[in-house]
């Protein structure tokens, strides 16, 4: 494709997300914005994603390893120590290959499934994913970090990392560096276009299913699940507070939650009621791509099997599946959430020798 749509995640689910498109040479064709709901624009084009660098961590990592598959293998336990989840709920993007150390991003499996279903609701399947950290240009110097506002946070960038943060935790991540902002909305759009044309990696793993529409009320669900499940910075750079940013994040995902569910009682977690409805939602691409999803999961498990499968009418897909031992579940739980699916136990048998567990596939772990 000659033509490239580049389409801003809006800071606030269901706001309508700002879009343009531009032609081979970066020159701006047309400008809109585009809500859940809305007609898609017309005209085939690729399609980039801007995504929130603050669910995605970036770094340059000397990886050693034949394949790409081995290469994001290394770079996960890398980063091990820099995550918050175990390395098969994320998945881990790839830079150049002809650069080293190599660009590397990761985030969890859940939040990259959101944004791939949040983009095929608005009908702009997206074809690479890009987080909004990478958009500023690397730079020359060791001690200059490039930033870049987006709504709430400021996207920074250097020589070895990108993060996006909040501008009062931009001293502490900067360490001493030098920030050079780039404020001016010409010179903004010049670097979006340059990283939308010239992507330095794509998180998006595959190609992307389109998600059967979902009401706006979904949503907002979704994003705040995926916000409890994903691969939040434990050090973003020398000197950042982490625990001052987790009591942030968790304000942050507090007050989503409620917000979602007024007259929550005051016992209960919010964080984990977002997390429980996200689980009963419709699996993300539909009943199709979910029951995909569960028989890869399986193949892993060489002591489980699927004993039933059934989709009702709102799309929820259960199943009933046979296994040895706890940790063979947790197996098919492991492997359906590398693909961006949750797996909740509805009943649990084992009085018979082995144990039979129906349940449902949904769109949250």
């Amino acid at each position: 494709m000659d033509r490239t749509r580049l389409i801003l995640l809006p800071p606030v689910a269901g706001d309508p997300a700002p879009w343009l498109a531009v032609d081979a040479d970066g020159r701006v064709l047309e400008r809109g914005q585009i809500g859940i709901g809305d007609p898609a624009p017309i005209g085939e084009m690729r399609n980039v994603l801007v995504v929130p660098g603050s669910e995605v961590v970036v770094r340059r990592l000397a990886l050693e390893a034949r394949t790409d598959a081995q290469a994001r293998t290394v770079a996960l336990l890398n980063l091990k120590d820099q995550l918050a989840g175990e390395p098969e709920r994320l998945n881990a993007a790839l830079g150049r290959a002809d650069e080293a150390p190599r660009l590397v991003a990761a985030t969890a499996a859940l939040t990259l499934q959101t944004w791939i279903d949040w983009s095929g609701d608005l009908g702009l399947a997206a074809d690479v994913i890009l987080p909004d950290s990478l958009v500023p240009t690397e730079p020359e110097e060791e001690g200059v970090l490039h930033a870049v506002r987006f709504g709430p946070r400021v996207a920074l960038r250097g020589r070895d990392f990108a993060a996006s943060v909040e501008p009062d935790l931009i001293d502490w991540v900067a360490a001493g560096r030098e920030v050079r902002l780039i404020e001016r909305a010409e010179d903004v759009e010049r670097l979006l276009i340059a990283a939308a044309l010239n992507p330095p990696l794509n998180l998006r793993p595959g190609p992307a299913p389109r998600a059967a529409a979902r009401g706006d009320w979904r949503l907002p669900i979704a994003l705040a699940a995926a916000l409890v499940a994903s691969p939040l910075v434990i050090a973003l750079a020398q000197g950042l507070d982490d625990a001052a940013e987790a009591r942030r994040l968790d304000r942050e995902t507090r007050a989503m939650a409620e917000a979602l569910f007024p007259g929550l009682p005051p016992e209960v977690d919010p964080a984990a009621e977002a997390g429980r409805r996200a689980a009963e939602l419709p699996p993300p691409g539909g009943p199709a791509a979910a029951a995909a999803a569960l028989f890869g999961a399986m193949e892993a498990v060489s002591d489980a099997d699927l004993d039933a499968l059934v989709s009702d009418r709102a799309g929820t897909l259960r199943a009933t599946l046979t296994y040895a031992s706890p940790t063979d579940l947790e197996r098919v739980r492991a492997g359906l959430a590398a693909r961006g699916y949750g797996l909740t136990e509805e009943n649990v048998d084992d009085g018979s020798g082995r144990i039979v567990a129906d349940v449902i596939i949904g769109g949250a772990s």
